[in-house]
């Protein structure tokens, strides 16, 4: 029996009549400037400061892109700071003294250690601002998207239960899921070719295979396309602080801890019927930031094998990287440019669990050739009480929004009835034993120049529309949305 999945709306209640608290703010800011006015120098005051509270109160009431004119405005201001200081360019320069310890990253991410796990090998991330360790994971997912419904929905539910398992756990603070698309050499598969052929050797009447075969890659040389899966799992060391000082404190045992959670992982992976392909080490983590900054880079980097593979961490970070102060919508890297677009509406009516399919294999709008694209979908654990709180605290503002609006008149609208039913859902849901989570997708389409990636975003612009995926560009956040995807840290949501 064919399984579907819906979502249910982003929330628009907001925390009064839709408004969320920076647009409140702004309006109590223009209400205390009329009524200063008001009270100090009467209607004559009042009507002078309209310049000052009439703007505020235009603005308060404003959005900008589905963001609220407030936030949006702080957001350029924030990047037009950066940008008069110089902190929208970024240059790498190998001679300039740096701090111990630090990565060749711009901003805060500099700030990031890769350390080494002892007993894995795998690479063990900490981010010291968000107290975390994170480990990375390479999942085969068996060719999902070519599954039958039936396969997919059991795939699905037995997925289901692996995640609903991490928030029963302490101390997981994010798992982010990873789909990367992107152009592939062919030399890994005509090595293993070739390897084969030296093993077993084909009788002379299969010469006309051999011809056909090698026809066939060459034919595919220029269109070859990588699909990977990962899977990141983010430990919050404030939430095991107690097992962190029990094992002595320190890297040691920080590593220690994303070690033992390794096991866990691994075992919860293998029962929902994918499989753990490799955690990745040290110099596979950074060849996903390399490769993703400088994509004319990642021939070189496939080729590498044994202990070379990958790419060592102090060239982890892009050669330059900037961001257009008169195009907040894109930013530039080594070999690339780049958009990244946060997914803000999800299908709302049944749809199959594979949906995703349209973006993944997305192509061009300008030509038959698939867009370079990661996409990270954050999910942060909730536990079933916090989430049962969160789920009252939102039908109380639904109930008093409904109710203001009655008072004046006004009806409920079917969008408002619609959140209302995704609400008790939810809650019906979490009652009943599913995993909650707080989750955000995030998009990064890449192209050469800005002629290939307005094609590029074109073409996935289209496969969203196929998939009932609404995205919005995240203006002026560009450079930091691009190393949220580029490194997966579990960062995403705030």
């Amino acid at each position: 029996m064919q399984r579907s999945v819906r979502f249910g709306p982003l929330p628009s209640q907001g925390v009064l009549f839709g408004l969320g608290m920076s647009n409140l703010v702004t309006l109590a800011a223009a209400a205390l400037i009329l009524l200063a006015s008001l009270m100090r120098f009467g209607f004559v005051g009042a009507a002078v400061s309209a310049l000052l509270w009439v703007p505020l109160m235009v603005v308060g009431l404003l959005h900008v892109h589905r963001v609220p004119l407030p936030v949006y405005l702080m957001q350029w201001g924030v990047f037009m700071i950066r940008h008069a200081t110089g902190g929208t360019k970024y240059r790498f320069r190998p001679e300039a003294p740096r701090a111990h310890g630090a990565l060749h990253l711009p901003g805060r991410r500099a700030g990031l250690a890769v350390w080494e796990g002892p007993t894995s090998g795998a690479a063990v991330v900490m981010d010291p601002f968000e107290r975390t360790v994170s480990i990375t994971a390479e999942i085969d997912v068996h060719g999902f998207l070519l599954l039958d419904d039936d396969e997919q929905a059991q795939v699905v539910a037995s997925w289901s239960r692996a995640l609903a398992s991490f928030t029963q756990r302490d101390g997981i603070a994010r798992v982010v899921m990873q789909e990367r698309t992107a152009p592939a050499s062919l030399d890994p598969a005509e090595r293993s070719y070739a390897d084969a052929r030296r093993r077993h050797p084909l009788p002379e009447g299969a010469r006309i295979v051999v011809t056909a075969y090698d026809g066939v890659l060459e034919q595919l040389r220029d269109q070859a396309v990588a699909h990977q899966n990962y899977l990141t799992i983010a430990i919050s060391l404030k939430a095991r602080a107690a097992e962190l000082k029990s094992l002595g404190g320190g890297q040691a045992a920080a590593v220690a801890i994303a070690e033992l959670e390794l096991t866990a992982v691994t075992d919860a992976v293998e029962k929902s019927g994918f499989r753990v392909r490799r955690w990745l080490t040290p110099r596979q983590w950074v060849g996903l930031g390399r490769v993703a900054f400088d994509p004319d880079y990642a021939a070189e980097v496939e080729q590498r094998t044994g202990g070379g593979a990958g790419v060592d961490v102090a060239a982890i970070g892009p050669m330059a990287l900037e961001e257009p102060v008169n195009k907040p919508s894109l930013v530039r890297t080594d070999s690339a440019v780049h958009t990244t677009m946060w997914i803000h509406e999800w299908p709302r009516t049944d749809t199959a669990p594979g949906f995703m399919q349209p973006v993944v294999f997305a192509q061009r709008a300008d030509m038959a050739q698939a867009v370079s694209h990661i996409f990270s979908l954050v999910c942060e654990p909730v536990k079933t009480r916090a989430a049962l709180r969160e789920i009252e605290r939102q039908k109380k503002t639904w109930m008093t929004n409904a109710s203001l609006r009655q008072k004046r008149g006004q009806q409920i609208s079917e969008l408002d009835n619609f959140e209302f039913l995704a609400i008790r859902e939810r809650e019906a849901e979490v009652v009943s034993g599913h995993g909650e989570f707080r989750f955000a997708g995030y998009l990064t389409v890449s192209a050469a120049d800005e002629q290939a990636l307005s094609g590029a975003v074109a073409g996935i612009r289209n496969g969203l529309a196929q998939a009932s995926l609404e995205p919005q560009i995240l203006y002026f956040q560009q450079a930091e949305a691009l190393m949220l995807n580029a490194l997966p840290t579990g960062g995403g949501l705030k």
